[in-house]
């Protein structure tokens, strides 16, 4: 219908677009280069009704009927006024219909064309002479008759069109009503089936210790799915819901047995029952041989996190089963912690094994902030800066604990140097006439600069002159300001691996600060 709309070939007869659309084998009969001797038959139509201009024509019979203007064609005869296949293809010479003997198919051949090409040089011409042709073929093909008869033709391809895809979207809801009341017969007969499968289960963990979370459990009454609230009931009762038509007396006992002996597992390494989390510390102080990555995992949970954390079913992006199940089929504590925290858990656990040795809250609260600090620092995504980097094995954790263990002593390290420092008490007794020098860390200031990463007085300056210039000019919050750039610019460990201050450096960053009292 394009091609009749934008005129690019002659209207049919309405017996024609019959013949057009309900032919299945080609209209040239005996002259079809396909034409089959033996049965007297003319080549077969392929592929969906596709009528290259507007003709009933087998590919043989396309390509020996057409031609294709190459690369090297001349781009003013390239008109879409022409009809064309495949967007390069375009009829040879008139063709006309062997029942009635009338002309059909394109107006406009490749023929005149190449004689337009070879008669004209200049592309104008060429272009003007063709649009000329296009014009006077067009003019004595289409009749009024045959304008009134490509408007019938339209309208009715319009709600043809229409009709269709009202077609095509009831038969769709059909089938999706079929296949909804399928699942709904199968869920339905599922529910049925596991009914006395779960009842026998029942007297199975009957006095069992943990008989209360074994079987919890929820139904999906649409899909019959079974999900379990615990990971251990999924592993060794999954299976039992999920084919209830083909379990056995013997599939019920074996089932009930591997999920008792899955719980009581986990109540031996001490995640599970009354003695957690009081037997988690007893293997830690027990255990001597242990690594540091894997007793502040082990301890982290048992300090922060309950035994439902271990077995409860969590979302798929924080938790795989199949990797707790593993880890405690290996009898890896750390690995099966790991399996279950995600990745700012992680985090968590390196930071408050790292500042156990601090007293006071306050000072707790800085090294955690501290050690957060360079874990994101060391741990970060490089697409997402905000976005910690989930590590998967034990070893991986060990590794970065390690690595960031070490610099986060060294910063210490630094920052007890700093405090120590003659010219430092002497800076900070002139300035606020008070020797505490934990006030000046206050964690508003510091959560503003620690994730600036500042390396040098430069940066420095503009990060205080930003801060100043937004209005941060109480003097306290300024003086505070002050004194955490300077410790922040000690807080990088020494690329010779000395955590000494040089007295050089010092002088120099304390007087860059001294500089800039007058506009505080």
């Amino acid at each position: 219908m394009r091609e009749i709309s934008n005129r690019r070939i002659r209207v049919p007869s309405t017996l024609r677009m019959l013949r057009l659309l309900n032919a299945q084998s080609c209209e040239r009969g005996k002259e079809c280069f396909c034409y089959n001797l033996e049965n007297e038959k003319s080549g077969p139509l392929v592929g969906d009704i596709i009528r290259p201009y507007g003709l009933a024509i087998c590919p043989p019979c396309l390509h020996a009927l057409s031609s294709c203007w190459g690369s090297d064609f001349p781009s003013s005869l390239k008109s879409g006024k022409i009809c064309t296949h495949g967007w390069s293809r375009v009829l040879c010479y008139p063709q006309f219909e062997q029942v009635t003997g009338d002309a059909v198919g394109s107006m406009v051949f490749f023929r005149d064309i190449k004689q337009i090409e070879y008669s004209y040089s200049d592309g104008t011409k060429r272009a003007e002479v063709l649009e000329s042709t296009i014009q006077a073929a067009t003019a004595q093909a289409i009749s009024p008759e045959d304008e009134e008869r490509l408007q019938q033709f339209t309208d009715s391809h319009t709600e043809a069109k229409s009709q269709y895809l009202e077609h095509v979207e009831a038969k769709r809801k059909m089938k999706r009503e079929q296949q909804e009341a399928i699942v709904a017969k199968r869920a339905a007969r599922k529910l049925e089936l596991a009914r006395p499968v779960f009842h026998k289960l029942q007297s199975h963990f009957s006095g069992f210790q943990f008989e209360s979370i074994v079987l919890d459990r929820d139904w999906d009454v649409d899909t019959g799915t079974c999900e379990f609230h615990y990971w251990p009931s999924e592993v060794a009762l999954g299976p039992l819901a999920a084919a209830p038509s083909t379990v056995t007396q013997k599939k019920i006992l074996n089932a009930a047995t591997y999920a008792k002996n899955l719980y009581t597992q986990l109540e031996e390494y001490g995640f599970l029952g009354e003695s957690f989390p009081r037997q988690l510390h007893q293997w830690l102080n027990t255990q001597e041989d242990i690594p540091p990555h894997e007793q502040a995992l082990v301890r982290y949970f048992a300090e922060h996190k309950t035994s439902d954390f271990m077995v409860r079913v969590r979302p798929r992006q924080y938790y795989d089963r199949n990797k707790t199940y593993n880890a405690m089929a290996e009898g890896n504590r750390a690995k099966m912690v790991l399996s279950r925290l995600s990745a700012a858990e992680c985090r968590e656990a390196f930071t408050h094994e790292v500042v156990r040795a601090a007293t006071s809250r306050n000072s707790r609260q800085k090294r955690l902030q501290l050690a957060r600090h360079v874990w994101a620092r060391n741990n970060t995504s490089r697409w997402n800066r905000n976005q910690l980097v989930s590590l998967n094995r034990v070893q991986e954790f060990g590794e970065k604990f390690d690595e960031c263990k070490a610099e986060f002593s060294n910063l210490l390290r630094k920052i007890r140097r700093y405090k120590r420092h003659p010219d430092t008490k002497a800076w900070v007794e002139d300035t606020l006439a008070s020797g505490n020098f934990s006030e000046f860390l206050t964690p508003r200031v510091s959560s503003k600069l620690l994730h600036r990463s500042v390396v040098s007085s430069n940066m420095l300056m503009s990060h205080y002159n930003s801060l100043h210039q937004s209005r941060f000019i109480r003097t306290r919050l300024i003086l505070c300001t002050k004194a955490t750039l300077v410790v922040l610019a000690l807080m990088r460990p020494s690329t010779n691996g000395d955590d000494t201050i040089e007295d050089s450096s010092y002088t120099s960053l304390l007087l860059t600060f001294r500089s800039i009292e007058s506009v505080m």
